[in-house]
This record gives C-alpha cells, sequence and structure tokens, in this order.
C-alpha cells in the first residue's frame, strides 16, 4: 500500500489592532484555511502569551512557510521590531523573533494600512498605478502602493498622527 501525503505550502497572516488580534492561515493560493481571533492586550509581554494560545487553538494543515505580520505604528522591517505602535503602549518590542520562535516560520513585519493598501492595490491593478489607501478605526493611517509595491518613502507615515490647527492649537488628527 503507498501512502500519499497531503503536503499543503501555508502561510500565516497576522493583524495587530489597538482593540482586537487576528492569526489567520492561508494555503498558497490564497485561500482561508482557518483564523482565531482575541482582544489584543494592553502589555507586550501579555500579548505574547495570547498570541501563543490562539496560535496553537489553529488546527493547522502543515507547518507554516512563512507569515506576515500587519501592526500600527512605526517599525523596523530589517529587525521586525515594533518602535511605536500608536494606540498601544508598546515601545521597541521585538514582535517578529518573537511570534517567529511561535509559529516555527519567518515571520515578515509591515504596516497594517500598507499591507491592507497593497490588498487593494491588488484587486484593482488593472484600473490604477496609485492607490492611496485611509483606514479610519481604532486609530487612522494610510498606505501608498505605486505599480503594485509599497511606496517606500512614505511607508512609515502615521496620517493620524498629522497636526491640524483646531481653535487655535494643533492638535493630531486622531
Amino acid at each position: 500500500i503507498v501512502r500519499a501525503t497531503l503536503f499543503v505550502i501555508m502561510y500565516i497572516g497576522v493583524d495587530i489592532g489597538g482593540t482586537k488580534t487576528l492569526i489567520s492561515e492561508f494555503s498558497k493560493d490564497g485561500e482561508l484555511l482557518s483564523k482565531v481571533r482575541f482582544e489584543t492586550p494592553k502589555e507586550y509581554d501579555d500579548f505574547v502569551k495570547e498570541f501563543d494560545g490562539a496560535f496553537r487553538s489553529l488546527e493547522l494543515k502543515s507547518k507554516p512557510k512563512l507569515g506576515a505580520i500587519g501592526c500600527p505604528g512605526k517599525i523596523d522591517r530589517v529587525n521586525g521590531i515594533g518602535i511605536a505602535y500608536g494606540n498601544l503602549s508598546w515601545r521597541n518590542v521585538p514582535l517578529g523573533p518573537d511570534l517567529a520562535k511561535i509559529t516555527g516560520c519567518t515571520m515578515l513585519l509591515e504596516n497594517d494600512a500598507n499591507l491592507a493598501g497593497l490588498s487593494e492595490a491588488k484587486l484593482l491593478e488593472r484600473s490604477f498605478q496609485k492607490v492611496l489607501y485611509v483606514t479610519v478605526s481604532t486609530g487612522i493611517g494610510g498606505g501608498l502602493i505605486v505599480d503594485g509595491i509599497i511606496e517606500q518613502n512614505l511607508a512609515d507615515m502615521e496620517i493620524g498622527h498629522m497636526l491640524f490647527e483646531r481653535q487655535g492649537k494643533l492638535e493630531r488628527w486622531e
């Protein structure tokens, strides 16, 4: 008897927001295989523990090949470090390396609004060469996509932190 082993190439997507976090498992063709959601803890160490438990609750088809983390705020993409997280108090946290230990695969880090904009641009790529994505949620974010690529000169823009004059005082848009 010959047994065939089904090997599914899969990817992990993580969306960290100011109020909730979503972990998703995708096939190589982009099919959503499973997902789990939890409230984003205010403390980073609590987040890592909660992520570990939530990730283990997924019924994974195989070991993930690669993962991507979308998170608010300013990041160090090369080292996977969250420098400042907008509506979360986390500062200089090793998000990429910490989640890589849990998932068993490389975890790339990118701004959540950039990733959302990239997704929208891919859906519209036959219609537009430039896509500006603006999101209003727990915070206000944005991403500019040019020719299907995140515009690196504006990759760290935090439009919710732009200053506007209101009643004679400068205030953040958020």
